[in-house]
């Protein structure tokens, strides 16, 4: 497919497999609150799965919001391949 003609939710989610399967850790998610790829990572192994659960322990997405829809398709990732 053209990649002109995915949509903004196709788009991310292969931008995150790429970042996932070759994952640096210590890269910003949220960059206003300094939240990495790895402390997504270590909260997910630790049990929190779900979105709320995530942004009320880690505070991402609570000061610009613009990394929410992309933390969003993040931890739904992260979470496929900790299971």
């Amino acid at each position: 497919r053209d990649s002109r003609f995915f949509s903004i939710n196709e788009q991310i989610q292969q931008i995150l497999i790429s970042e996932v399967s070759c994952m640096n850790k210590s890269k910003e998610a949220c960059h206003c609150k300094s939240i990495t790829y790895g402390m997504l990572e270590a909260a997910i192994k630790a049990g929190y799965t779900n979105y709320e659960d995530l942004q009320e322990k880690l505070r991402f997405g609570t000061s610009c919001g613009k990394c929410q829809e992309f933390i969003r398709h993040l931890i739904k990732e992260l979470s496929t391949k900790a299971r």
